[in-house]
């Protein structure tokens, strides 16, 4: 799990985690040791890493421009 955050991180992508008991947080992850700190439009979160129960990454993907349609 501390992977998917790490590259989540290195990549600028946004996380959605769920905790143990059932919340679901959404943010950009800014750092990782016993704590996740998330970082969304409400401000700053910090979760801790033991009570994380899933991770998911959402990841843009980029489409080529296509050069007849200019």
């Amino acid at each position: 799990m501390n992977e998917q955050i790490k590259l989540a991180m290195r990549n600028r992508q946004q996380l959605t985690i769920r905790t143990n008991d059932g919340e679901t947080l959404r943010g950009i992850p800014e750092a990782c040791t016993d704590r996740v700190k998330l970082r969304n439009d409400h401000g700053i979160v910090h979760v801790p890493v033991a009570d994380i129960e899933h991770v998911s990454r959402l990841i843009p993907l980029e489409r080529k421009k296509d050069p007849s349609s200019t």
